[in-house]
């Protein structure tokens, strides 16, 4: 084989290594993509309702876990928050469906949402500081929401669940709060 011969055998060789690599990353790209959303799906119906409604889109998620809960298995404390666009008669189905009231007293300040019970003790569910919230969170941006709230405060520290849904009827965007505090 010629030299010329050698340097286009290589060069053919190492451009279809390349475009064989290039197939292989977007496949496990497309993969990973379709797994996410999958998981993202199924979480949605897990903690608000399933099947999903038409006119759901734009899933987003964030877990947090407590610093406690990893020092200790006695307890845990976890927070959910999943933001979706929906239509009004969409989320007349999920209030329905997971059983909440609308209820009057409820803001979101400095990182966190702050809420009162019918006894009239105030409680509160931080979500982030400032430079921890992920780049498509925007309650705080929001001017005004209706919230409707469904939970069990227990009385005692050991545990409180809580399930908010704030929802702006402009934007026709919500979100959902999963927040329970459970064996402290």
């Amino acid at each position: 084989m010629t030299w010329v011969g050698e340097c286009m055998w290589k060069m053919k060789h190492t451009v279809s290594v390349a475009l064989l690599s290039l197939v292989i990353l977007l496949a496990a790209g497309a993969l990973v993509g379709l797994s996410l959303k999958s998981s993202r799906t199924s979480l949605f119906e897990k903690l608000v309702i399933s099947p999903i409604p038409e006119s759901v889109h734009g899933i987003k998620i964030d877990q947090r876990y407590s610093f406690w809960r990893r020092l200790t298995s006695s307890g845990e404390l976890s927070t959910y928050l999943l933001r979706f666009d929906i239509s009004r008669g969409d989320l007349d189905r999920v209030i329905a469906f997971r059983s909440l009231t609308e209820w009057p007293s409820v803001e979101y300040t400095f990182g966190g949402v702050y809420y009162r019970l019918p006894n009239g003790k105030k409680k509160d569910i931080h979500l982030y500081w400032s430079r921890q919230r992920p780049r498509w969170f925007d309650l705080h941006e929001w001017k005004s929401f209706t919230a409707y709230y469904a939970g069990d405060e227990g009385g005692a520290k050991s545990w409180r669940r809580v399930r908010l849904l704030l929802y702006n009827e402009r934007l026709g965007r919500a979100y959902f709060v999963k927040h329970d505090i459970t064996g402290l």
